[in-house]
């Protein structure tokens, strides 16, 4: 395979079975089915939260206007009155869990989904090669790269959104230095 994908395919296949959720979870990673749908994962291929509740504005001149803004302020297209009136609306579940605990409820729901056991936190290197962290692997580390003077390390904090992702998977296919590639500036 060209660029890094392959060192990600073949760190989640070496990926020991004490991280990993099954057998079956490991090979629907290696070999997921067409598509975004995928059965083990309980019907989506990435398993990440849906927001409990988002919240929503109205105008107030109006009761029965229509419109809703995410955006509080925004202007009312019905009256151009500003949208400022709170609303919430809700992910339809029944438990009866508040907005403000819902994270709280739904992470023991969280904690048997995804494709790995636990909390566990990972190293991703520059070339896609993904293992699991601990002391040891990050002394290890220091040592491969020959780091002598801890000081002269830099923390670098991205975000992660689509469009990285999208940045990500392009030069996964491309490059070998793919995290430099998408998060560092070119000079």
């Amino acid at each position: 395979m060209a660029g890094s994908i392959s060192n990600l395919y073949r760190s989640v296949e070496t990926l020991d079975e004490t991280y990993v959720r099954s057998a079956t979870t490991k090979a629907a990673l290696l070999a997921p089915p067409a598509g975004a749908y995928n059965q083990q994962a309980g019907g989506k291929l990435l398993q990440l939260p849906e927001p409990a509740s988002m919240e929503l504005f109205r105008c107030n001149k109006y009761a029965e206007c229509v419109y809703l803004s995410k955006a509080r302020g925004a202007r009312c297209r019905n009256c151009d009155q500003q949208m400022n009136t709170r609303m919430v609306l809700d992910d339809g579940d029944s438990s009866g869990a508040s907005a403000g605990g819902a994270g709280d409820a739904a992470a023991p729901a969280l904690a048997d989904t995804g494709f790995v056991k636990g909390v566990v936190t990972y190293t991703v290197m520059d070339d896609l090669k993904v293992a699991p962290m601990s002391t040891i692997s990050g002394i290890t580390l220091l040592n491969t790269f020959g780091v002598t003077d801890i000081g002269s390390l830099q923390e670098k904090t991205v975000q992660l959104g689509y469009d990285e992702g999208l940045k990500i998977l392009k030069s996964s296919l491309q490059s070998k230095t793919v995290l430099t590639d998408v998060f560092l500036v070119k000079k």
